[in-house]
C-alpha cells in the first residue's frame, strides 16, 4: 500500500518490492499496489484487493496508521490467514499492540531501536558539535528494528540511554 501524497512511501515501497524481488524472485510474486491515505481508505482499499486476489498471503503498508486498517480488512476478509502476514513502519503502541496479539497476521512493524526524545537528545548534541565548529556524523545515524512476536518484549523493556558528548562536555568546561 502507498500513497502517492508522500514520496517517502513510493520510496518505502520501492525498496521493500526491490529487495522481495531480489531474495524470492521477481518472477513468484504478483504485486498489486492500492493508494491509502487515511484509515477508512486503507481499510476499504484492501478489502477490495484482497476480493480480486484471494490468493494474496502477504500486505505491506508504508505506515502503522494505514497498517492498522489493513490489518482490519485482511482479519474480516474470510481468507485462510494461516500464513499470512501483515506488516508496516513506524513502531506505535497501538501496532506493536496487534503484533503482540496471539497468533495475529500483523508479524512485524518497523521501529526505531532509539525512543524519540532520545534521537531528539542526540540531534541536539549534533547541533551543538557543528554550532562549535566540531567534527560531527552527518548524517545522525538512526538504526531501525523489527518489532515481531519473538522481540516485541524485549522491545518494550528497553530504556532510552543519554550519554553527553564528552568532547561537547570538555568544550564547555574550558570554554
Amino acid at each position: 500500500m502507498e500513497s502517492s501524497l508522500e514520496p517517502s512511501a513510493i520510496e518505502r515501497a520501492s525498496g521493500w518490492r526491490d529487495a522481495i524481488n531480489k531474495e524470492v524472485g521477481a518472477a513468484n510474486i504478483k504485486w498489486v499496489m492500492v493508494e491509502a491515505t487515511n484509515t477508512e481508505d486503507a481499510i476499504s482499499n484492501t478489502e477490495s484487493a484482497l476480493q480480486a486476489n484471494p490468493d494474496t498471503q502477504m500486505v505491506l503498508v508504508f505506515n502503522d496508521l494505514l497498517g492498522a486498517g489493513a490489518y482490519q480488512a485482511v482479519v474480516q476478509s474470510g481468507l485462510n490467514l494461516t500464513n499470512f502476514f501483515v506488516g508496516s513502519c513506524d513502531g506505535t503502541n497501538s501496532v506493536i499492540d496487534l503484533v503482540e496479539l496471539p497468533n495475529s497476521v500483523f508479524r512485524c512493524t518497523i521501529g526505531n531501536d532509539r525512543f524519540v526524545p532520545e534521537i531528539g537528545f542526540y540531534w541536539l548534541q549534533t547541533i551543538v558539535r557543528a554550532a562549535l565548529g566540531m567534527s560531527f556524523d552527518n548524517p545522525f545515524p538512526i538504526t531501525t528494528v523489527a518489532i515481531t512476536a519473538d522481540n516485541v518484549k524485549e522491545y518494550r523493556a528497553r530504556q532510552p540511554k543519554y550519554v553527553l558528548d564528552p568532547e561537547i562536555v570538555e568544550y564547555m568546561r574550558t570554554h
